[in-house]
């Protein structure tokens, strides 16, 4: 199902040279996994990782046209948080229109527990950002994701 739109995602911006990333609680390891791990590590792109709850402490200022900016939606105690970002990037005020939600709420897991959801929402999330999404990165920059110019490549 997120598969189309992992693609569009990477087609529309893989090439940014600047791209936001929120995130918080049980979501926030994928966040800055896919944000420094994968996209400034391998793929050489300047990012920012943020928390929800840190976002209206600064980095809300930096939202502006042109700049794609990611939010990660989990199940957990943070949701409102989360909830409160997508608020307000949604309302319009800032004049960005590459306002992405990714909500591990909308992929079902037949047969899981809600109560579950909150532990497997990490790994829904690593499956679409880091598997899926970061596989289109890749294809649209052309830059292999093995690839590095420092990283593993002498002692430092």
């Amino acid at each position: 199902r997120f598969e189309p739109r992992a693609e569009e995602l990477a087609k529309k911006y893989a090439l940014a040279p600047y791209t936001m990333f929120i995130g918080s609680g049980a979501l926030w390891g994928e966040t800055i996994l896919f944000s420094m791990c994968i996209l400034e590590e391998m793929q050489w792109k300047r990012t920012r990782y943020i928390t929800s709850a840190d976002f209206f402490h600064g980095t809300l200022e930096l939202v502006e046209p042109g700049v794609p900016v990611f939010l990660f939606m989990g199940e957990d105690e943070n949701r409102r948080l989360d909830e409160r970002v997508r608020a307000f990037l949604t309302r319009g005020v800032t004049g960005d229109t590459d306002i992405n939600v990714i909500d591990t709420a909308e992929f079902a897991i037949p047969g899981l527990d809600d109560e579950f959801r909150v532990i497997v929402s990490p790994w829904i999330l690593s499956s679409l950002i880091t598997d899926r999404l970061a596989a289109y990165y890749e294809t649209v920059t052309k830059h292999n994701l093995n690839y590095r110019r420092y990283y593993h490549q002498f002692d430092y």
